[in-house]
């Protein structure tokens, strides 16, 4: 394997879930450390398989040219696979949810007029109008995140919020035989022979992580502990910039290192260019 170069050397800390935490700076700096990572994972063996856990496929699809770019010290890499969260989950639930059916928004909008067909509650002024439905659509997405004991915890409270909850209830009642993303993220963590099945996807390397839902931050606390794992962290310097950073790391199990963020110095604006729109300050940036 060829050498990588470091313009800027990070810290490597051990969490306590064993996995290892590299705290880098955003930009170029996040790039080579992800490098770094894929070149030691390989440990010699250019084929051995490394497995990158990107925040989007955009990000993957960056950092595939800055590896295949030769500016990080790698002429290319090779049997090194991108995917998000989400993707890796889907990957890894296969088998795991037979007898149900992706859960598509066609059938999501189905369900939500059904139920306000069959009981609108305090929506029966609204419930024709399309809004509703869109509205009622995302509560649906957004509480399916929600743990059962959470749900339960804003039902007990009562009022409007424990109407909602009635409500997606009633909508859930017509959802059977189908399954949606938290499903996915929570029948992937429970797999028993979840060593096994991530053993082909080799290293994991969970690189810039960023927000996502409590099933995922789940699916990952199972399958980082599951496979030899590196995270690599950007930060910028400022701790309340960080937080967020932070949040999605410790939600996932993992111990972000003591003292950081707050290492690195943050970077501070020299000029102003003022420009006409939008797009005439992206035409500047790039400039």
């Amino acid at each position: 394997m060829a050498r990588v170069d470091a313009d800027v050397t990070p810290v490597v800390y051990v969490g306590v879930v064993g996995v290892n935490v590299v705290v880098t700076e955003y930009g170029r700096a996040a790039s080579t450390a992800l490098a770094q990572e894929i070149v030691a994972a390989k440990a010699g063996v250019a084929l051995a398989p490394v497995t990158v856990i990107v925040p989007s496929n955009f990000a993957g699809l960056a950092a595939r040219r800055m590896l295949g770019s030769g500016s990080l010290g790698v002429k290319g890499v090779a049997n090194v696979n991108f995917v998000t969260p989400f993707r890796l989950a889907e990957l890894l639930s296969v088998g795991e949810l037979r007898g149900r059916r992706p859960l598509t928004m066609p059938v999501l909008g189905a369900a939500v007029r059904r139920a306000l067909a069959e009981d609108p509650r305090h929506f029966a002024n609204v419930r024709d109008h399309q809004a509703t439905e869109q509205a009622l659509a995302t509560v649906v997405s957004e509480l399916s995140n929600v743990s059962v004991a959470g749900r339960e915890a804003i039902r007990k409270n009562g009022g409007p919020a424990a109407a909602i909850i009635e409500m997606f209830d009633a909508i859930n009642t017509h959802l059977r035989g189908f399954h949606d993303e938290a499903d996915v993220a929570r029948a992937a963590a429970r797999r028993p022979d979840l060593t096994q099945v991530v053993g082909p996807f080799g290293h994991l390397i969970w690189h810039l992580p960023g927000p996502g839902s409590a099933p995922l931050a789940g699916f990952l606390r199972a399958v980082l502990g599951a496979a030899p794992a590196t995270v690599i962290a950007a930060t910028s310097g400022d701790a309340q910039a960080d937080h967020e950073v932070v949040r999605t790391i410790s939600n996932a199990g993992i111990e972000f290192p003591a003292g950081e963020p707050g290492s690195s110095s943050p970077p501070l604006a020299q000029h102003v260019i003022s420009v006409t729109d939008a797009d005439e300050e992206v035409r500047a940036v790039l400039r």
